[in-house]
Protein backbone atom coordinates (compact mmCIF):
# COMPACT_ATOMS: atom_id res chain seq x y z
CA UNK A 1 0.00 0.00 0.00
CA UNK A 2 1.31 3.72 -0.82
CA UNK A 3 1.62 6.49 1.45
CA UNK A 4 -1.37 7.40 3.22
CA UNK A 5 -4.02 10.17 1.25
CA UNK A 6 -7.27 11.47 1.65
CA UNK A 7 -8.04 9.49 -1.67
CA UNK A 8 -6.96 6.31 0.20
CA UNK A 9 -9.39 7.14 3.42
CA UNK A 10 -12.13 8.23 2.01
CA UNK A 11 -12.99 5.40 -0.07
CA UNK A 12 -11.29 2.86 2.49
CA UNK A 13 -14.49 1.22 3.47
CA UNK A 14 -14.18 -2.35 6.10
CA UNK A 15 -16.22 -4.50 7.88
CA UNK A 16 -14.42 -4.62 11.47
CA UNK A 17 -11.86 -2.25 13.09
CA UNK A 18 -9.20 -2.06 10.73
CA UNK A 19 -5.80 0.17 10.77
CA UNK A 20 -4.36 1.00 7.65
CA UNK A 21 -0.60 1.73 8.22
CA UNK A 22 1.38 4.92 6.50
CA UNK A 23 4.30 3.79 4.49
CA UNK A 24 5.85 7.35 5.03
CA UNK A 25 6.36 7.08 8.66
CA UNK A 26 6.68 3.82 10.17
CA UNK A 27 4.53 3.13 12.80
CA UNK A 28 2.08 6.08 11.97
CA UNK A 29 -1.42 5.07 11.00
CA UNK A 30 -5.16 5.10 10.50
CA UNK A 31 -7.94 2.77 12.70
CA UNK A 32 -11.44 2.90 10.68
CA UNK A 33 -14.38 1.25 12.19
CA UNK A 34 -17.57 -0.22 10.01
CA UNK A 35 -19.41 3.18 11.38
CA UNK A 36 -16.97 5.34 9.91
CA UNK A 37 -15.01 6.80 12.45
CA UNK A 38 -11.30 7.53 11.29
CA UNK A 39 -8.72 7.82 13.93
CA UNK A 40 -5.13 8.89 13.50
CA UNK A 41 -2.74 6.82 16.05
CA UNK A 42 1.10 6.09 16.50
CA UNK A 43 2.58 3.02 16.96
CA UNK A 44 5.82 2.12 19.23
CA UNK A 45 7.83 -0.39 21.15
CA UNK A 46 9.86 0.00 24.20
CA UNK A 47 13.29 -0.96 24.74
CA UNK A 48 11.72 -4.07 27.20
CA UNK A 49 9.74 -4.90 23.77
CA UNK A 50 6.38 -3.49 25.43
CA UNK A 51 3.85 -2.46 22.67
CA UNK A 52 2.11 1.03 22.42
CA UNK A 53 -0.45 3.10 20.82
CA UNK A 54 -1.64 6.19 21.19
CA UNK A 55 -4.71 7.90 19.00
CA UNK A 56 -3.47 11.67 18.15
CA UNK A 57 -6.63 12.97 16.22
CA UNK A 58 -9.97 12.46 14.47
CA UNK A 59 -9.75 12.37 10.50
CA UNK A 60 -11.91 15.43 9.74
CA UNK A 61 -10.66 17.24 12.60
CA UNK A 62 -7.09 17.24 11.28
CA UNK A 63 -5.83 16.34 8.09
CA UNK A 64 -3.62 13.45 6.81
CA UNK A 65 -0.80 16.06 6.49
CA UNK A 66 -0.86 17.61 9.85
CA UNK A 67 -1.55 14.14 11.51
CA UNK A 68 2.33 12.56 9.77
CA UNK A 69 3.36 16.02 11.08
CA UNK A 70 2.23 15.18 14.92
CA UNK A 71 3.25 11.55 14.15
CA UNK A 72 6.52 12.92 13.60
CA UNK A 73 7.10 14.98 16.36
CA UNK A 74 5.44 12.10 18.76
CA UNK A 75 8.51 9.64 17.26
CA UNK A 76 11.46 12.49 17.83
CA UNK A 77 10.48 12.80 21.17
CA UNK A 78 10.29 9.19 21.58
CA UNK A 79 13.43 8.67 20.25
CA UNK A 80 14.90 10.92 23.26
CA UNK A 81 13.19 8.94 25.95
CA UNK A 82 10.50 11.42 26.23
CA UNK A 83 7.31 8.78 25.65
CA UNK A 84 3.76 10.48 25.38
CA UNK A 85 1.69 10.10 27.86
CA UNK A 86 -1.98 8.60 27.04
CA UNK A 87 -4.67 10.93 28.34
CA UNK A 88 -5.43 10.15 32.08
CA UNK A 89 -9.05 9.46 31.71
CA UNK A 90 -9.08 7.79 28.27
CA UNK A 91 -7.62 4.77 28.37
CA UNK A 92 -9.75 1.68 27.77
CA UNK A 93 -9.05 -1.73 29.90
CA UNK A 94 -7.64 -3.34 27.19
CA UNK A 95 -4.94 -0.51 27.06
CA UNK A 96 -4.81 -0.09 30.58
CA UNK A 97 -4.62 -4.30 31.00
CA UNK A 98 -1.63 -4.80 28.58
CA UNK A 99 -0.03 -1.99 30.54
CA UNK A 100 -0.57 -3.86 34.41
CA UNK A 101 0.23 -6.56 32.90
CA UNK A 102 3.81 -5.30 31.07
CA UNK A 103 5.12 -2.86 33.45
CA UNK A 104 3.89 -4.21 36.87
CA UNK A 105 2.91 -8.08 37.10
CA UNK A 106 5.76 -8.86 34.78
CA UNK A 107 8.11 -7.36 36.83
CA UNK A 108 7.16 -8.08 40.51
CA UNK A 109 4.89 -11.46 40.87
CA UNK A 110 5.90 -14.71 40.35
CA UNK A 111 5.92 -16.16 37.05
CA UNK A 112 3.26 -18.35 38.09
CA UNK A 113 0.98 -15.42 39.48
CA UNK A 114 2.23 -13.24 36.35
CA UNK A 115 0.32 -16.28 34.03
CA UNK A 116 -2.55 -16.96 35.84
CA UNK A 117 -3.52 -12.93 35.95
CA UNK A 118 -2.33 -12.88 32.29
CA UNK A 119 -4.87 -15.82 31.71
CA UNK A 120 -7.33 -14.24 33.81
CA UNK A 121 -7.21 -10.68 32.05
CA UNK A 122 -7.19 -12.60 28.58
CA UNK A 123 -10.10 -14.65 29.12
CA UNK A 124 -12.46 -13.42 31.42
CA UNK A 125 -11.98 -10.00 32.22
CA UNK A 126 -11.20 -8.30 28.22
CA UNK A 127 -13.85 -10.33 26.98
CA UNK A 128 -16.22 -8.08 28.89
CA UNK A 129 -14.74 -5.22 29.51
CA UNK A 130 -12.02 -4.52 27.24
CA UNK A 131 -13.78 -2.01 25.37
CA UNK A 132 -15.12 0.06 28.21
CA UNK A 133 -13.12 2.87 29.49
CA UNK A 134 -11.00 2.53 33.03
CA UNK A 135 -12.87 5.15 35.05
CA UNK A 136 -16.30 4.10 32.87
CA UNK A 137 -16.24 0.72 34.88
CA UNK A 138 -19.09 0.63 38.16
CA UNK A 139 -19.08 -1.27 41.05
CA UNK A 140 -22.57 -2.84 39.98
CA UNK A 141 -20.57 -3.92 36.43
CA UNK A 142 -18.39 -5.74 38.63
CA UNK A 143 -20.71 -7.25 40.91
CA UNK A 144 -23.15 -8.72 37.90
CA UNK A 145 -19.96 -10.18 36.13
CA UNK A 146 -18.71 -12.00 39.68
CA UNK A 147 -22.18 -13.30 39.93
CA UNK A 148 -22.20 -14.84 36.61
CA UNK A 149 -19.39 -17.17 37.83
CA UNK A 150 -22.29 -19.37 39.75
CA UNK A 151 -20.45 -22.65 39.53
CA UNK A 152 -16.83 -21.71 40.26
CA UNK A 153 -16.42 -21.57 44.37
CA UNK A 154 -12.78 -19.55 43.95
CA UNK A 155 -12.43 -17.88 40.36
CA UNK A 156 -14.64 -15.08 41.28
CA UNK A 157 -12.52 -13.88 44.26
CA UNK A 158 -9.38 -14.35 42.16
CA UNK A 159 -10.96 -12.23 40.05
CA UNK A 160 -11.91 -9.70 42.18
CA UNK A 161 -8.79 -9.50 43.98
CA UNK A 162 -6.95 -9.01 40.47
CA UNK A 163 -8.84 -6.12 39.56
CA UNK A 164 -8.83 -4.51 42.76
CA UNK A 165 -5.46 -4.44 42.61
CA UNK A 166 -5.36 -3.49 38.92
CA UNK A 167 -6.99 0.01 40.30
CA UNK A 168 -5.20 0.44 43.08
CA UNK A 169 -1.93 0.64 40.77
CA UNK A 170 -4.23 2.68 38.56
CA UNK A 171 -5.08 4.92 41.14
CA UNK A 172 -1.09 5.07 42.37
CA UNK A 173 0.29 5.85 38.23
CA UNK A 174 -2.47 8.73 38.41
CA UNK A 175 -5.12 7.30 35.73
CA UNK A 176 -7.74 6.34 38.30
CA UNK A 177 -9.44 8.65 41.45
CA UNK A 178 -11.66 5.99 42.60
CA UNK A 179 -11.39 1.63 42.73
CA UNK A 180 -15.13 0.45 41.62
CA UNK A 181 -14.08 -2.83 43.41
CA UNK A 182 -14.27 -0.99 47.22
CA UNK A 183 -17.41 -2.52 49.09
CA UNK A 184 -17.31 -5.84 47.10
CA UNK A 185 -16.98 -8.66 49.45
CA UNK A 186 -15.16 -12.17 48.69
CA UNK A 187 -17.32 -15.00 48.70
CA UNK A 188 -16.91 -17.71 51.51
CA UNK A 189 -13.99 -20.08 50.67
CA UNK A 190 -13.78 -23.64 52.33
CA UNK A 191 -9.96 -23.80 53.02
CA UNK A 192 -8.77 -27.40 51.99
CA UNK A 193 -7.27 -29.07 54.79
CA UNK A 194 -6.55 -32.54 52.77
CA UNK A 195 -2.85 -33.85 53.09
CA UNK A 196 -1.94 -37.79 52.56
CA UNK A 197 -1.38 -40.30 55.40
CA UNK A 198 1.58 -42.94 55.88
CA UNK A 199 -0.44 -45.27 53.74
CA UNK A 200 -1.60 -42.66 50.59
CA UNK A 201 2.19 -41.72 50.64
CA UNK A 202 3.36 -44.94 50.05
CA UNK A 203 0.36 -45.63 47.76
CA UNK A 204 1.80 -42.27 45.42
CA UNK A 205 5.67 -43.38 45.79
CA UNK A 206 4.92 -46.86 44.47
CA UNK A 207 3.23 -45.58 41.39
CA UNK A 208 6.09 -42.87 40.85
CA UNK A 209 8.18 -45.48 41.02
CA UNK A 210 6.90 -47.43 38.07
CA UNK A 211 5.75 -44.16 35.98
CA UNK A 212 7.40 -44.28 32.88
CA UNK A 213 8.19 -40.48 32.71
CA UNK A 214 10.72 -40.48 35.03
CA UNK A 215 10.97 -36.43 34.85
CA UNK A 216 7.49 -35.88 36.25
CA UNK A 217 7.67 -38.76 38.53
CA UNK A 218 11.07 -37.18 40.30
CA UNK A 219 9.65 -33.74 40.06
CA UNK A 220 6.82 -35.11 42.22
CA UNK A 221 8.99 -36.99 44.68
CA UNK A 222 10.86 -33.24 44.98
CA UNK A 223 7.53 -31.75 45.41
CA UNK A 224 6.82 -34.24 48.22
CA UNK A 225 10.33 -33.95 49.93
CA UNK A 226 11.10 -30.31 49.65
CA UNK A 227 7.46 -28.78 50.01
CA UNK A 228 8.48 -25.71 47.30
CA UNK A 229 5.57 -24.43 44.61
CA UNK A 230 4.75 -26.48 41.10
CA UNK A 231 6.62 -23.60 39.28
CA UNK A 232 9.62 -23.32 42.09
CA UNK A 233 10.33 -27.30 41.47
CA UNK A 234 9.83 -27.48 37.24
CA UNK A 235 11.94 -24.14 36.49
CA UNK A 236 15.31 -25.42 38.86
CA UNK A 237 18.28 -24.85 37.31
CA UNK A 238 21.33 -27.44 38.53
CA UNK A 239 23.01 -23.77 39.37
CA UNK A 240 20.66 -23.41 42.27
CA UNK A 241 21.84 -26.41 44.32
CA UNK A 242 24.87 -26.59 46.47
CA UNK A 243 25.35 -29.70 46.82
CA UNK A 244 28.40 -28.89 49.29
CA UNK A 245 26.37 -27.46 52.02
CA UNK A 246 23.18 -29.22 50.82
CA UNK A 247 21.02 -26.54 50.08
CA UNK A 248 19.04 -25.49 47.18
CA UNK A 249 19.88 -21.67 46.65
CA UNK A 250 16.02 -20.37 44.81
CA UNK A 251 16.94 -17.25 43.30
CA UNK A 252 14.31 -14.26 44.10
CA UNK A 253 12.86 -14.08 40.39
CA UNK A 254 11.44 -17.37 40.78
CA UNK A 255 9.76 -17.15 44.57
CA UNK A 256 6.90 -16.20 45.71
CA UNK A 257 8.32 -13.73 48.58
CA UNK A 258 10.85 -12.42 45.61
CA UNK A 259 13.45 -13.17 48.09
CA UNK A 260 16.24 -15.75 47.68
CA UNK A 261 15.52 -18.67 49.51
CA UNK A 262 18.42 -20.92 50.93
CA UNK A 263 16.26 -24.20 51.90
CA UNK A 264 18.16 -27.49 53.17
CA UNK A 265 18.24 -30.19 51.79
CA UNK A 266 16.81 -34.10 53.14
CA UNK A 267 18.25 -36.90 52.23
CA UNK A 268 15.10 -38.03 50.40
CA UNK A 269 15.31 -34.82 47.88
CA UNK A 270 18.97 -35.72 47.79
CA UNK A 271 18.24 -38.73 46.13
CA UNK A 272 16.19 -37.20 43.63
CA UNK A 273 18.63 -35.06 42.83
CA UNK A 274 21.32 -37.65 42.63
CA UNK A 275 19.44 -39.96 40.27
CA UNK A 276 18.74 -36.96 38.37
CA UNK A 277 22.42 -36.18 37.81
CA UNK A 278 23.50 -39.23 36.75
CA UNK A 279 21.50 -38.02 33.31
CA UNK A 280 21.91 -34.59 33.05
CA UNK A 281 21.16 -33.02 29.85
CA UNK A 282 20.29 -29.24 30.17
CA UNK A 283 20.73 -26.33 32.52
CA UNK A 284 17.33 -27.68 33.48
CA UNK A 285 16.84 -30.62 36.28
CA UNK A 286 13.49 -31.20 33.89
CA UNK A 287 13.45 -29.87 30.75
CA UNK A 288 10.84 -29.87 28.26
CA UNK A 289 10.66 -32.77 25.65
CA UNK A 290 11.30 -29.84 22.86
CA UNK A 291 15.06 -29.51 24.86
CA UNK A 292 13.85 -25.41 24.70
CA UNK A 293 13.29 -24.18 28.13
CA UNK A 294 11.88 -26.76 30.98
CA UNK A 295 8.65 -28.49 31.92
CA UNK A 296 5.80 -25.30 31.96
CA UNK A 297 3.01 -28.41 33.31
CA UNK A 298 2.50 -31.95 34.45
CA UNK A 299 -1.33 -31.70 34.61
CA UNK A 300 -2.07 -34.46 32.30
CA UNK A 301 0.49 -36.86 34.07
CA UNK A 302 -0.37 -36.11 37.50
CA UNK A 303 -4.56 -36.98 36.49
CA UNK A 304 -3.15 -40.86 35.57
CA UNK A 305 -0.87 -41.02 38.58
CA UNK A 306 -3.36 -39.86 41.18
CA UNK A 307 -6.06 -42.59 39.88
CA UNK A 308 -3.46 -45.16 39.88
CA UNK A 309 -2.44 -44.37 43.65
CA UNK A 310 -6.44 -43.81 44.30
CA UNK A 311 -5.60 -40.38 45.67
CA UNK A 312 -9.21 -38.80 43.22
CA UNK A 313 -9.39 -35.99 45.25
CA UNK A 314 -5.56 -34.64 46.03
CA UNK A 315 -3.86 -31.68 43.83
CA UNK A 316 -0.39 -31.43 43.22
CA UNK A 317 -0.37 -28.63 45.67
CA UNK A 318 -1.97 -30.88 48.45
CA UNK A 319 2.34 -32.35 48.09
CA UNK A 320 2.95 -28.94 49.92
CA UNK A 321 0.71 -29.40 52.59
CA UNK A 322 1.82 -32.92 53.29
CA UNK A 323 4.96 -31.89 53.57
CA UNK A 324 4.31 -29.00 56.24
CA UNK A 325 1.94 -31.51 58.31
CA UNK A 326 4.56 -34.15 58.55
CA UNK A 327 7.06 -31.94 59.75
CA UNK A 328 4.30 -30.27 62.44
CA UNK A 329 3.56 -33.57 63.39
CA UNK A 330 6.89 -34.61 64.11
CA UNK A 331 7.15 -31.86 66.82
CA UNK A 332 8.37 -29.26 64.09
CA UNK A 333 7.59 -25.76 65.08
CA UNK A 334 5.38 -23.54 62.90
CA UNK A 335 8.20 -20.37 62.92
CA UNK A 336 10.37 -23.15 61.30
CA UNK A 337 8.30 -24.85 59.06
CA UNK A 338 7.64 -21.01 57.75
CA UNK A 339 10.98 -20.54 56.44
CA UNK A 340 11.43 -23.61 54.71
CA UNK A 341 8.07 -23.15 53.18
CA UNK A 342 9.23 -19.29 52.26
CA UNK A 343 6.18 -17.88 54.03
CA UNK A 344 6.67 -14.21 54.96
CA UNK A 345 4.01 -14.30 57.93
CA UNK A 346 3.24 -17.05 60.81
CA UNK A 347 -0.67 -17.07 59.88
CA UNK A 348 -0.05 -18.02 56.41
CA UNK A 349 1.77 -21.44 57.71
CA UNK A 350 -0.69 -21.96 60.25
CA UNK A 351 -3.45 -22.93 57.04
CA UNK A 352 -0.93 -25.90 56.51
CA UNK A 353 -0.79 -27.34 60.37
CA UNK A 354 -3.62 -29.82 59.64
CA UNK A 355 -2.90 -31.85 62.76
CA UNK A 356 -3.51 -35.65 62.64
CA UNK A 357 -5.63 -37.95 64.97
CA UNK A 358 -3.10 -39.21 66.86
CA UNK A 359 -1.15 -35.93 67.79
CA UNK A 360 -4.56 -34.40 68.66
CA UNK A 361 -4.88 -37.19 71.32
CA UNK A 362 -1.43 -37.00 72.46
CA UNK A 363 -2.18 -33.77 73.38
CA UNK A 364 -5.23 -34.43 74.88
CA UNK A 365 -4.14 -36.95 76.58
CA UNK A 366 -1.88 -34.40 78.76
CA UNK A 367 -4.65 -33.72 81.00
CA UNK A 368 -5.04 -36.35 83.58
CA UNK A 369 -6.67 -35.82 87.24
CA UNK A 370 -4.03 -37.59 89.52
CA UNK A 371 -1.12 -35.25 87.74
CA UNK A 372 -2.77 -31.97 88.36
Amino acid sequence: MPKLTKTIIENYTVSKDTTIWDTQVRGFGIRITPTGNKTFLIYWRRDNGAQRKKSIGKYGKITIEQARKIAQSFFYKISMGEEPLQKRNDLSFREYSSMYLDEYSYHHKSPATFMNETYIINNHLLPKFGKKKINDLTRREIEKFLNSFQSHKVLPNRILSLISHMYTKSIEWGYSKLNPTQGIKKKKEEKRSRYLTRNEINRLLEVLNNFTHKNVSQALKLLLFTGSRKGEVLGAKWSEFDFENTEWVKPMHRTKQRKQERIPLNEEALKVLYELKETRTSIFLFPSPSKKGHLLDIKSSWEHIRREAKLADVRIHDLRHTYASILINNGVSLSIVGKLLGHSNASTTERYAHLNNDTLRRATNIIKLNQL
